[in-house]
């Protein structure tokens, strides 16, 4: 009996957590552990100056003229980082689409539409699956009483159904680690936000 491909692989990996991925030991992604980018944004340093006296109007005006300067550079640093946590989004959907892509690909189905935008990495940049797909399935039975023909069709499905299940598991593997990776940019979205506290 000729197996068929892949019909109930994930697809949907959104509901992972960083907590939970740190609760367990992390297994090897599809990218190097270290792999996604990290901020570039720069937050300032605390407003040095003592606070003078309200007598002080000197002192007042440069102290009060320090903590505008110092909101207004916090304000550019949550942009800063906004803007990385929301491309980090972009980043997982690349993940998604191309592991749906694959699957897809050995499903014979229509690929997903491509993410609107890149993220904080190129858009395409994660790797597809390196996973051979079988050759052409062995087609229409010859009849019974054809042993011999019976016998070599046996033999092609055996072949066929053996290259399926390495496949299958090829693509489950893949879409396993491509969890772990989509859990370290979650990690280093939830990272860079919490960089915001005061």
């Amino acid at each position: 009996m000729q197996k068929k491909f892949l019909g109930a692989l994930l697809t949907v990996f959104m509901g992972l957590s960083a907590a939970s991925a740190q609760q367990q030991e992390t297994p090897a992604g599809n990218l190097s552990a270290g792999f996604y980018t990290k901020p570039s944004c720069v937050r300032p340093g605390d407003v040095t100056l003592p606070k003078p006296a309200a007598t002080d109007r000197e002192n007042v005006l440069l102290y009060n003229n320090a903590i505008r300067q110092h909101n207004k550079q916090l304000q550019g640093f949550s942009a800063c980082i906004t803007a990385y946590t929301d491309k980090a989004s972009l980043d997982i959907e690349w993940i998604l689409f191309t592991v749906n892509t694959a699957i897809a690909k050995a499903n014979n189905s229509n690929p997903p539409s491509e993410p609107a935008a890149p993220g904080n990495m190129p858009s395409g940049f994660y790797p597809a699956p390196d996973c051979s797909k079988p050759e052409a399935q062995p087609g229409v039975a010859p009849s019974v009483h054809d042993v011999k023909a019976m016998d070599a069709y046996n033999a092609k499905v055996k072949t066929f159904n053996a290259s399926a299940e390495t496949y299958q598991a090829c693509l489950r593997s893949y879409t396993a680690r491509a969890r772990v990776d989509v859990s370290r940019i979650k990690q280093e979205q939830v990272w860079a936000s919490q960089t915001k506290a005061p």
